[in-house]
């Protein structure tokens, strides 16, 4: 092999394994990537149309794959281990999201089922509503595991600089 054969070779090999993932990005690339990704993700989230399971799994499915590409980034050096926890605390709390999924679902139809057909902020019919009040605690109950974990998704991803990704969670 000659010389411009052999760098050839090297330039094409560079080039291809340009998307491998090897080098880390900068803070601001890395940022800026980032936050394109959770503002995709929010962006399917938000777009989904009622309770149902499709389009609760429609949702979770846009989340999966947004989690994989987030996993695909390669933070600067200083950010590794923080963002690898807080990629595991969002796959960790969206887990824990499709395992309560038929309560949730079900929680929803009970809530619609519970509210009038008309509201009037005159008339307090939902503070005195027995039904709603346990819907409420039920609610409450089953919510509180997620808020916490999404809370602290939120706290690590401010933390690393990742501000949409926080402001979805949080």
């Amino acid at each position: 092999m000659n010389r411009a054969s052999v760098t050839a070779l090297l330039l094409l090999s560079a080039l291809l394994c340009g998307g491998c993932g090897g080098a880390r990005l900068s803070a601001a690339a890395f940022h800026a990537k980032g936050d394109r990704i959770c503002r995709q993700i929010q962006r399917k989230t938000e777009s989904i149309n009622g309770p149902t399971t499709r389009s609760f799994n429609k949702g979770l499915r846009a989340v999966d794959a947004g989690i994989i590409r987030l996993r695909k980034l390669r933070p600067p050096a200083s950010d590794a281990t923080a963002y690898a926890q807080f990629v595991d605390r969002l796959s960790r709390t969206f887990a824990r999201v499709r395992e309560d999924e038929p309560r949730l679902l079900a929680l929803q139809r009970e809530f619609r089922a519970a509210l009038p057909k008309r509201l009037s902020i005159y008339r307090g019919p939902l503070r005195r509503s027995r039904r709603y009040q346990a819907l409420l605690r039920r609610e409450s109950k089953l919510m509180q595991p997620l808020l916490v974990d999404a809370r602290e998704a939120a706290r690590d991803a401010r933390a690393l600089g990742l501000n949409e990704c926080a402001n979805g969670l949080g």
